[in-house]
């Protein structure tokens, strides 16, 4: 069985989780954060000389406001800007709000931290593995490559591009890791 999903619903998932599942997956908790898609440069920074692709606006009650610059990211023409805010600080022009969500972000403290560096060492064990962007920065890329990690693992074959450290952004092997640098 692959579990992908966030770690404390994958906890929530298992019918009988042994004591390593409810150690590791019962660090990770989320913060619930509203997600904007729209074309309001307003919730840029106010130079545009100093916009990236991702800014950061502020604390709000709701946790950190930051604005995603689409065009750059994902290299789209700047003639219809399209920008995604976590946590708006001010609500964008209703006529340039294109969608709203709520997403789940994992939370990282240390806790969370130092079970990240040993959740590899639940992958396989009662024939169940896990993924989800809570092996890496919280990412869906992170999502995506503990998922190929364990398609990995499982398959046997590797992926069929060549990254360099395609597994990188997450933490995986940790045994192997703990090997090597002995």
């Amino acid at each position: 069985v692959v579990i992908a999903t966030h770690g404390d619903q994958a906890l929530k998932m298992l019918a009988d989780p042994d004591p390593l599942e409810k150690e590791l997956l019962g660090h990770f908790h989320y913060t619930k954060n509203r997600v904007l898609l729209h074309s309001d440069s307003t919730l840029m920074p106010k130079r545009k000389n100093v916009w990236s692709s991702w800014n950061f606006m502020g604390q709000t009650d709701q946790g950190v406001s930051v604005t995603y610059w689409m065009n750059r990211l994902q290299s789209l023409e700047n003639k219809n800007p399209l920008f995604v805010t976590v946590n708006p600080k001010i609500e964008p022009r209703e006529d340039l709000l294109h969608r709203s969500f709520e997403y789940e972000h994992p939370f990282f403290d240390i806790d969370a931290w130092v079970a990240q560096q040993e959740l590899w060492n639940l992958q396989g064990q009662r024939n169940t593995w896990f993924c989800g962007s809570y092996f890496g920065y919280g990412f869906h890329e992170d999502a995506l490559q503990s998922g190929l990690a364990v398609a990995e693992e499982l398959g046997g074959v590797k992926r069929p591009w060549s990254l360099k450290e395609a597994s990188g952004r997450i933490y995986c092997h940790p045994r192997e890791k703990k090997l090597a640098a002995e």
